[in-house]
């Protein structure tokens, strides 16, 4: 007899829950949202086949903004919803027709002054531009069309609070820092944040933390920070004579525990740079003496490419790039600006004052030359009376258009007389072995910058899904523009930063992501007689999903890699595949996304046991007394942190398990009363791989799967 079943389906509210009950329950939104997408969910009726929902800007519904029918548990509204607004939802199922509880929402103010270009006419890129505009301290995400659909918290008046976006890994994860204040050593910290601005983890450094953080594959994060200043004679060539000694500036990269905060892994320049190497003609160093500090390095970017763990750093004032094996700390190449200590390889790159790293599937390289010396170490035709700019140390001896320039002064760090002529550029290029071990650079392929889009700083270049090639400048009050592979403009984006920021345009970085929700899913449950579940991707990426069974002990019954690459997909449980598995020893599902551990869905299975080979009633509950509400980190190194909520006094039991069941912590036996508690649990002398946070109070379970990385 092919056995029948139900599932009971709860995904909180606060993103890890859904409620399955006879009754409608839609999820909050909140007010004032920083965003236009905005993705409504609900839960599953039991004999409902389809949806109906709809967004008014009334309370009485008597104007319709969104009126949709669906067969999913989730509608994201991409086109209707507009700034400083309110606006009610509600949703009704076709089984009971009875509206859910109306609710409400409202949107903040937009902030950013940004416009877009379409060249092309076969243009269709449907993706958001995301950037961060740094002397402004907030960030930003416009559509094609130059439509402000989300931005960062709205900085104080003093800036502190300010988020600046620096990069994504393209699942919903961004990287950036928050301004904290000009009171203390870090003022920029780097954090992970989302679309909801909610800081998911901020780093600890005490020295300055600059231009790039990221999250490690281990759960670890990597940032740069400055290194403790060493004194070192100030070089004879630069065109400083007033002081003998100056503090030296170099950079480290470090890894910190993302539990701990400590650091467990970093390199620094100075143990693998020599000093002979300096910025000779670039300008970078000619108030050192003034500011006591020879900025010698300034990195500014770096990648970490897991296929062989290496990594990739950009050092701006060396016109270097370099690879290093991350495992030895060893430096296998250099690419960049030949310098005295001849360690950099020879080339033909050209590049200067680079900003920014993406290594490509394959292993080519992209990065943003700034070319602040490509006047002079590329073989590109200028005006002839064009002058080193850079040789004049104040604004008032920086000769502009009126008197024997044309040189622009710029009080961005410490000044500097920059020269427009000079040429940025979107620049790929491959490193090759040879056989008798040395390495060969060379262009595989380049874009120069119209003279307008030219950036002394900042910026950057990455390749699009499409092959066009998205870059990024300071140039024209902050620009991006789109180009094909024939060097045609298809696309282009002005921030008009200038007059906000007084800096001249100050883009940090910028991306194209394929929406706000990039992993998104509903599963739905069995109805009527069938005995189909459906998980239908929401999502603007493809996925892959883990679905299990689990017993109440959390021992695995069954379990399937779901590919959900498309649209939709529908999955239909296979009985003769499960035949030892006794349905009523099934007490939950988790469906977990690869990429996005924290969006797992867990669902709770209930039964009529007296009728299985009929038609089944639910039996549903809530979970009324206790709620997981935090597990944190995820992945994590070794320590983890769990919140729990009690909504009323009881006895709740808080374990952890591993993928056998067995049971391997046991964090807490008691009495609570209401209120939020926090666990600090430590995995030490545990294997890596995937666990299980098991509460359980009054006979009801609640899970959450972690994943320990070491």
């Amino acid at each position: 007899m092919i056995r029948k079943f139900f599932i009971l389906l709860i995904v909180s509210s606060f993103s890890s829950f859904y409620i399955f009950s006879q009754s409608l329950y839609l999820q909050d939104i909140g007010q004032n949202i920083p965003y236009l997408h905005v993705k409504f969910e609900w839960s599953q009726v039991e004999s409902a086949s389809s949806y109906n929902f709809q967004i008014s800007d009334s309370e009485s519904f008597s104007s319709v903004v969104v009126n949709v029918t669906t067969t999913s548990l989730m509608y994201i509204d991409t086109d209707n919803i507009n700034w400083g607004q309110l606006y009610y939802y509600r949703v009704v199922d076709n089984a009971s027709g009875v509206w859910s509880e109306v609710k409400n929402f409202s949107t903040a103010s937009k902030i950013s002054n940004a416009t877009t270009q379409i060249t092309d006419a076969n243009y269709n890129d449907d993706g958001l531009t995301i950037f961060g505009a740094y002397f402004d301290f907030y960030s930003a995400a416009i559509d094609r069309n130059g439509r402000e659909v989300w931005h960062s918290a709205v900085p104080q008046s003093n800036y502190v609070g300010g988020m600046v976006y620096y990069s994504t890994d393209y699942f919903g994860n961004w990287y950036g820092l928050e301004y904290q204040g000009s009171s203390i050593e870090n003022i920029t910290p780097g954090i992970k944040f989302n679309y909801k601005n909610e800081v998911l983890w901020k780093d600890p450094s005490d020295n300055l933390s600059h231009h790039e953080i990221i999250q490690l594959p281990n759960g670890n994060y990597m940032g740069l920070v400055e290194d403790d200043p060493v004194y070192f004679p100030v070089p004879n060539d630069i065109g400083v004579s007033s002081c003998p000694f100056v503090a030296w500036i170099g950079d480290r990269i470090v890894e910190w525990d993302a539990n701990t905060k400590e650091e467990v892994w970093s390199w620094s320049t100075f143990n693998h740079f020599s000093i002979e190497d300096y910025d000779k003609i670039g300008g970078s160093n000619t108030k050192c003496c003034i500011e006591n500090r020879l900025d010698w390095t300034h990195a500014n970017a770096f990648f970490y490419d897991e296929s062989d763990n290496s990594i990739y750093l950009s050092s701006r004032h060396l016109s270097r790039i370099t690879k290093i094996d991350r495992s030895t700390g060893e430096v296998v190449w250099n690419v960049g600006m030949e310098m005295p200590s001849g360690d950099v390889i020879s080339n033909d790159l050209e590049m200067s004052f680079q900003h920014s790293i993406e290594v490509l599937p394959g292993g080519n390289i992209l990065t943003m030359d700034n070319g602040n010396l490509s006047k002079y170490i590329r073989s590109v035709e200028y005006n002839e009376e064009t002058i080193l700019c850079f040789d004049y140390t104040s604004e008032e001896e920086c000769p502009t258009e009126g008197n024997g320039g044309p040189c622009v002064w710029s009080e961005l760090f410490q000044g500097s007389c920059t020269n427009p002529d000079f040429i940025s550029r979107a620049l790929e290029f491959k490193v090759i072995e040879n056989s008798d071990g040395t390495y060969e650079a060379s262009k595989v392929w380049e874009y120069d910058l119209p003279p307008e889009y030219f950036g002394d700083l900042s910026g950057n270049v990455s390749k699009l899904n499409n092959g066009n090639y998205l870059i990024t400048t300071i140039g024209s009050g902050g620009s991006s523009i789109e180009v094909d592979e024939e060097k045609n403009i298809v696309w282009q984006a002005s921030y008009n930063l200038a007059e906000s920021s007084g800096f001249g345009g100050l883009v940090y970085r910028a991306n194209r992501i394929s929406g706000l929700y990039p992993v998104a899913f509903s599963f739905l449950k069995p109805i009527n007689s069938s005995t189909t579940f459906k998980l239908i991707n929401e999502g603007t990426e493809g996925e892959i999903f883990l679905v299990e069974f689990l017993d109440a002990d959390q021992n695995i019954l069954y379990s399937e890699l779901i590919d959900l690459s498309g649209e939709t997909f529908e999955y239909d449980i296979d009985t003769e595949q499960i035949d030892n598995l006794e349905i009523l020893e099934i007490n939950s599902v988790i469906v977990t996304p690869k990429h996005r551990y924290d969006l797992a869905k867990t669902i709770y299975m209930s039964y009529d046991v007296a009728d299985l080979g009929g038609t089944n009633s639910l039996v549903g509950y809530l979970p009324s007394n206790y709620s997981l509400l935090n597990i944190y980190p995820n992945p994590f190194n070794s320590k983890l942190s769990i919140e729990i909520e009690a909504l009323n006094n009881g006895f709740v039991e808080l374990d952890i398990y591993n993928l056998s069941g067995k049971k391997v912590k046991e964090i807490y036996r008691g009495d609570l009363v209401k209120g939020i508690y926090s666990f600090n649990v430590d995995f030490e002398g545990l294997h890596s791989g995937q666990y299980f946070v098991r509460m359980k109070r009054d006979g009801l379970l609640e899970t959450k799967k972690v994943l320990l990385v070491k």
